[in-house]
């Protein structure tokens, strides 16, 4: 459809015959190489479906129990804390604690990160972006007996995420802010920007936008229009929340349709991102395959 550039991004629901796999292995019932055998075909036949329902998709992360667990796993520096709620949500997460200066793991790739599926970390399609949690999301998140400051802590994570990215051959990354931004938000994006596209999908709460630096702009950010609007030189093409990633509630593709023009007249552009405003790893696998469809429907850019 004219206008309408498609994402997917971020943890993708398993499959009940994944799900009953890793019962099985956690029991002691089934062998761990089954489950990675399970775990890659997966991937790979969700990617291929995102493939055809997106113009931009990252891996369905089925091996990820939560957000930040593979970010803490694969870098030094973190160790794994008490569970916490995420949000109001029934969703819960393993607390990084922050215990010294982050760096990148030798041979990361090979690394299962502690409490994690036994599966690589990444996928081997090179035009899969990279989903991975905000810099600002993983500090909220995160424990800090060692003291260090935000920005010193952000520069880290990109550095991270940067010779990841190079590693796996990656053109993109999307920044998944799982925590609304209040009035203030930091400036993180000089880090990272100008060696990768970057698409920032906000929290849908935020109050305000990060700032970028006079040669730094976000591919894209999505957030509401009247964010977006204030933050016009923050991005190249701007995105909006059009499927929910919340509710079991199909949305339309013509209610999206009208939505995107909207958008693109109050930000006076041709084109818009339309994405969720979650990962779907909150809905139920038929559900987000619905609302997958949805997105296909909206057609080719």
């Amino acid at each position: 459809m004219d206008g309408i550039t498609r994402l997917v991004y971020g943890i993708y629901p398993r499959s009940d015959e994944l799900r009953v796999l890793i019962s099985r292995t956690e029991r002691g019932k089934a062998v761990t190489g089954d489950l990675r055998d399970r775990i890659s075909r997966e991937t790979e036949d969700l990617l291929s479906t995102f493939r055809g329902s997106s113009d931009i998709y990252s891996e369905p992360c089925v091996n990820w129990h939560d957000f930040f667990r593979p970010v803490a796993g694969f870098l030094t520096g973190f160790s794994l804390g008490k569970l916490q709620r995420y949000l109001q949500t029934n969703t819960f997460y393993r607390e990084p604690v922050i215990e010294s200066d982050l760096s990148l793991r030798d041979r990361f790739t090979e690394i299962d990160p502690p409490e994690n599926l036994p599966a690589p970390l990444f996928g081997n399609d090179k035009e899969a972006w990279l989903t991975l949690p905000s810099p600002h999301s993983i500090f909220q998140a995160s424990k800090n007996p060692s003291g260090i400051d935000e920005e010193k802590f952000s520069d880290s994570i990109f550095r991270a995420y940067a010779e990841i990215a190079t590693e796996l051959g990656r053109k993109g990354i999307v920044l998944r802010e799982l925590f609304p931004y209040s009035d203030r938000a930091p400036d993180f994006l000089g880090a990272l920007n100008g060696k990768f596209k970057t698409i920032l999908v906000a929290h849908p709460e935020s109050r305000s936008l990060p700032a970028t630096g006079r040669n730094h702009k976000f591919h894209s950010i999505v957030a509401s229009n009247q964010l977006l609007a204030r933050a016009a030189d923050s991005y190249e093409v701007p995105g909006i929340y059009a499927l929910d990633g919340y509710n079991t509630k199909l949305e339309d593709a013509e209610n999206i349709s009208r939505k995107s023009e909207i958008a693109r007249e109050i930000l006076s552009v041709p084109r818009v991102v339309v994405t969720s405003n979650q990962h779907f790893d909150f809905l139920p696998r038929v559900i987000a395959d619905r609302k997958l469809a949805v997105l296909k429907s909206l057609g080719a850019s």
